[in-house]
């Protein structure tokens, strides 16, 4: 056996060992998170819920919480709804709901203002 022969060994053995404590890390992470808690908190004359906490999974794009909420409130589409992060921010609808709990979250759950007139702009 040379020694070239068992560095690679070594090298090949530290790989794998590598490869599945990254892949355990991330099986944890989306694990962790593949459901959001979303407290919906109503803005100026928005109508009250009788429930304010859901969940939504991770990967529902924005615009799936819109629909829900839009369906919550019993609202047409032609009367308008928005929805918020941080009392001033309004996501893109494309953007994913778990991108938005890593940059946005208070805790362990996502706060989203709702209002039916533009309340922040």
């Amino acid at each position: 056996e040379t020694h070239s022969e068992t560095h690679s060994e070594t090298h090949s053995e530290t790989q794998r060992e590598t490869h599945t404590e990254t892949h355990t890390e991330t099986q944890r992470e989306t694990h962790s998170v593949s459901k959001i808690k979303i407290l919906l908190i109503p803005v100026g004359s928005s109508p009250l819920l009788k429930r304010t906490k859901y969940s939504l999974p991770s990967s529902s794009p924005w615009s799936s919480l819109l629909h829900f909420v839009r369906k919550l409130l019993l609202l047409p589409k032609e009367k308008g709804l928005h929805l918020y992060l941080g009392s001033a921010f309004e996501p893109n609808m494309n953007e994913q709901v778990g991108n938005l709990y890593e940059c946005f979250k208070v805790g362990e759950e996502m706060q989203v203002q709702y209002s039916i007139q533009e309340a922040w702009g």
